[in-house]
């Protein structure tokens, strides 16, 4: 789904995310959320995101917990914290959401 949403959004691998742009949506990024530092490429990406379609970014930001939790926190806290039951709930239900995201992403004008 992020790439996906990189490239409809800056070209194809992320061709004109040029170091000037990255920066002008970090800019915003911070001005908007009042914070000081945006961490890498997802979170630009998710926000630019942001400023086409709120529940996308929305949706974009969900998935990327979910990888962040598939590979690093295994732990039942974790799966708590999301309100599932089971691993094989989380799954299913992120597969499905990617499964509402990737045609939205591939309809996203370029940024």
């Amino acid at each position: 789904m992020f790439l996906t949403t990189r490239d409809r959004l800056f070209g194809l691998d992320g061709s004109l995310l040029t170091g000037t742009v990255t920066k002008m949506i970090r800019k915003k990024a911070r001005l908007q959320k009042q914070q000081r530092g945006l961490a890498g490429s997802h979170e630009v990406i998710i926000f630019a995101a942001s400023e086409k379609s709120v529940s996308l970014s929305q949706q974009l930001d969900q998935l990327k917990e979910a990888r962040v939790l598939a590979d690093y926190r295994l732990g039942r806290q974790y799966l708590t914290s999301v309100g599932k039951q089971s691993w094989l709930d989380y799954a299913r239900d992120t597969l499905a959401l990617a499964s509402q995201v990737l045609p939205a992403a591939r309809k996203l004008p370029r940024y």
